[in-house]
C-alpha cells in the first residue's frame, strides 16, 4: 500500500462476511494501513471491534512493501495473521450478525493511495 498521508486517510482492507445494501458494504474488515494494520473492523455497523497487536506488528510488518495477510474464520471465531504471525483474534457474540456474505477489497476514500494484492486464495474450511 502506498500513498501520500498529507492528502487524507491512506487505508484499505479485506471485507468478508459482508453484505451490500444501499451502495454500502456492511460487514467485517481486516484492516490495512498505517495505524490500522491487523485491526478487525465492522464496516458501516459497529466500527472497530479489535485492534491488532502493535507490539508484534512493529517487528514483522513491511509498511511500504509486500505482506502476507491471512483472515481465518471458523464459526464465530475470526483470526488474522500478518506475515505468518497472529495479530488479532475476535469471537463474535452477537447471533444476529451474519456468518456468511461477500468477500471484497476496500480502498478507503479520502487520500491519494494505491493498494495492490497478489496471490489471493480462498479456501473453505
Amino acid at each position: 500500500m502506498t500513498g501520500d498521508h498529507s492528502t487524507g486517510l491512506i487505508n484499505s482492507g479485506i471485507q468478508y462476511r459482508s453484505i451490500i445494501k444501499d451502495n454500502k458494504i456492511i460487514g467485517y474488515q481486516a484492516d490495512i494501513g498505517k495505524g490500522y494494520w491487523g485491526d478487525i473492523y465492522d464496516e458501516h455497523r459497529r466500527a472497530k471491534l479489535l485492534g491488532g497487536d502493535l507490539s508484534t506488528l512493529k517487528h514483522i510488518l513491511n509498511e511500504d512493501g509486500w505482506n502476507s495477510y491471512i483472515v481465518r474464520c471458523i464459526g464465530n471465531k475470526h483470526v488474522t495473521y500478518i506475515n505468518g504471525v497472529k495479530t488479532a483474534e475476535y469471537i463474535e457474540k452477537d447471533p444476529n450478525i451474519p456468518s456468511k456474505g461477500v468477500i471484497g477489497i476496500q480502498l478507503h476514500s479520502g487520500g491519494n493511495a494505491k493498494v495492490e494484492f497478489k496471490h489471493i486464495t480462498i479456501t473453505e474450511l
